[in-house]
């Protein structure tokens, strides 16, 4: 049928099959005109998938679909740092049912380049908006803070733990060995649960039962 297909399958049992096109993609806001303009200036042609099929969470969860933000070349942002469309390879993600924010290529005084570059927003978010250019200005209250990855020339973001917390109570040292072990603790910005070795399982059940007086 000349289409190249491709599919992914994940931890917790969703997947998605779908086939790959090439079109000129920019994230645009709710606002028609700004978002026109956003995307005449700032777009990249960019090859993704159309989903024909979809399994688990993505057809019972509020959104379908899924935008990877790995550290591959070819993600959006990749594409974007490569194109030019932003100063620096970082996003920041607040996201929830009645709308979110999305910062892309850094935020005031913490990007390489110190501005912000591009925000997006919905409409619907509660709160206050300043639009200059049709560019919506930072919401941040504080510069991005950065630690070092724990891997190099991996696909994922993978970080070093120094302490684990649950509530005040801080859990034994020992355990962090653990966390930070082969593949290390990953910092994943599409994923909803937290998983955790089992070997951290009974002083974290034993800090949860404790401060909140329920079963684990």
């Amino acid at each position: 049928n000349n289409q190249c297909g491709l599919d992914q399958k994940y931890t917790e049992g969703s997947s998605w099959k779908a086939f790959e096109v090439r079109d000129k993609v920019w994230l645009g806001s709710d606002s028609a005109i700004p978002s026109a303009e956003q995307h005449d200036q700032y777009s990249a042609p960019f090859v993704f998938g159309c989903q024909v099929l979809e399994t688990g969470l993505f057809k019972t969860q509020y959104a379908d679909g899924i935008m990877g933000l790995s550290m591959y070349t070819q993600t959006l942002v990749g594409t974007w740092m490569k194109h030019g469309s932003i100063p620096s390879p970082s996003f920041s993600l607040c996201l929830n049912r009645k709308g979110g924010h999305i910062a892309l290529g850094g935020t005031t005084g913490g990007s390489p380049s110190g501005y912000d570059y591009m925000h997006l927003e919905r409409e619907q978010q509660e709160g206050y908006q300043e639009r200059g250019n049709g560019v919506v200005k930072s919401r941040h209250l504080a510069p991005m803070r950065f630690t070092p990855f724990a891997k190099q020339n991996v696909w994922y973001y993978t970080v070093r733990v120094t302490s684990i917390s649950v509530g005040d109570h801080v859990l034994p040292e020992r355990i962090l060995q653990y966390v930070n072990d082969h593949k290390g603790t990953i910092v994943d910005s599409g994923t909803t649960d937290t998983f955790i070795t089992h070997k951290v399982a009974k002083p974290f059940t034993l800090a949860w039962e404790r401060i909140t007086g329920r079963k684990y």
